[in-house]
C-alpha cells in the first residue's frame, strides 16, 4: 500500500476520533447541565482594565426587602374579618340562626346536624367529632376542623331573619334592658339575651306578661315558642317578680332546663325545654 494512502487512512480516523470526542464530550455536558447548556456563555474579563465586565444573570435583590425569610408560611396569621379567605366547609350542616355577643368570641349559634337536629352551641362548643365553633359573625359562624379554619353561612331567608332580630349595629348597647324601670319600659321592644325581642304587657303599673315580637324562628324553637306567644311565667314565678330575665337563659346557674307559662292564641300551655347548652 502506498505511503500516501496509509497517511491519509489515518489523518481520516484521527479525525473520526477527534469529532467522536467532540460529540461525547457535548453528550456528557448535555446530561449534566441540562438543555440550556449550550446557551451558557462565560462573563468576559477586560484585563485590560483589570474590571471584570456586567454578569448577564443580574439578581433581584429588592425581593429582600419585601419578603420575610425565616417566616414559616405555615404559622401565617389569618385575618377572620375577611371569610373570603377561608374555604366554606362541606361538612353537611347548616346554620339556621346566630346569637352575637359583645365579641364575635361570644356569642352562639343554631346548627343543624347531619342527623337533622337543630342544637344551640356557644362558642368553643364541640358540634361534631373534632369540630368546634370559634366565632360568631353577623351572616356566618366560623368552625375548626380538627384545626383547620372553615366557615358556615346563613341560608338566604335564615340570613334575612338573623339580620332584622339583629337590628342597627350597636343597637344591643342602647335598647332599653328587660330590668330597667317600668317607665322606661312601657310600650318598648326589649332584647332578651340576644334570643328574641318582647314587648312587655301591663295592668296599671304592674307587669302581666310579655310579648314576643320577633326573633330567628330556629332560634325561638328551640325553646318552644313562637311568635306573638305572651310568657306570663317562668319556672313558676310570675315574670312581675323576674328581676332578670335574660340571666335566667343562660347556664351559668347548673341548671340545664327551664320551664314557660305563656299563652298561645288565649290558651294558657307550659312548656319545659333544655336551655341551648
Amino acid at each position: 500500500m502506498p505511503a500516501m494512502l496509509r497517511f491519509a487512512i489515518r489523518l481520516a480516523e484521527f479525525l473520526l476520533l477527534i469529532a467522536l470526542t467532540f460529540v461525547a464530550a457535548r453528550l456528557i455536558w448535555l446530561v449534566a447541565f441540562g438543555a440550556s447548556a449550550s446557551d451558557f456563555e462565560q462573563d468576559s474579563l477586560d484585563r485590560s482594565a483589570g474590571t471584570v465586565a456586567a454578569s448577564s444573570y443580574v439578581a433581584d435583590m429588592s425581593r429582600l426587602r419585601d419578603a420575610s425569610l425565616f417566616t414559616d408560611p405555615r404559622t401565617a396569621a389569618v385575618d377572620p374579618a375577611i371569610p373570603a379567605e377561608i374555604p366554606e366547609t362541606r361538612l353537611a350542616l347548616v346554620l339556621r340562626g346566630v346569637r352575637r355577643g359583645a365579641t364575635a368570641e361570644a356569642g352562639g349559634a343554631i346548627i343543624q346536624t347531619p342527623d337533622n337536629r337543630q342544637r344551640f352551641f356557644r362558642v368553643g362548643a364541640e358540634i361534631l367529632d373534632g369540630v368546634t365553633l370559634e366565632a360568631v359573625l353577623v351572616d356566618h359562624v366560623r368552625i375548626s376542623r380538627r384545626g383547620i379554619a372553615e366557615v358556615l353561612y346563613l341560608r338566604a331567608e335564615d340570613a334575612a331573619a338573623a339580620r332584622a332580630a339583629a337590628g342597627p349595629a350597636g343597637s344591643a348597647s342602647t335598647a332599653p334592658s328587660v330590668n330597667a324601670p317600668v317607665a322606661d319600659r312601657r310600650g318598648r321592644v326589649e332584647d332578651v339575651a340576644g334570643l328574641f325581642q318582647v314587648r312587655g304587657l301591663y295592668s296599671g303599673e304592674t307587669l302581666t306578661g310579655y310579648r314576643i315580637e320577633g326573633g330567628n324562628d330556629a332560634m325561638l324553637s328551640v325553646l318552644g315558642l313562637r311568635v306573638s306567644d305572651v310568657v306570663t311565667a317562668i319556672e313558676g314565678r310570675p315574670v312581675s317578680a323576674i328581676e332578670d330575665l335574660s340571666g335566667l337563659l343562660d347556664r351559668e346557674d347548673g341548671r340545664e332546663s327551664i320551664q314557660f307559662s305563656i299563652s298561645r292564641g288565649g290558651l294558657p300551655l307550659t312548656i319545659s325545654r333544655t336551655l341551648p347548652q
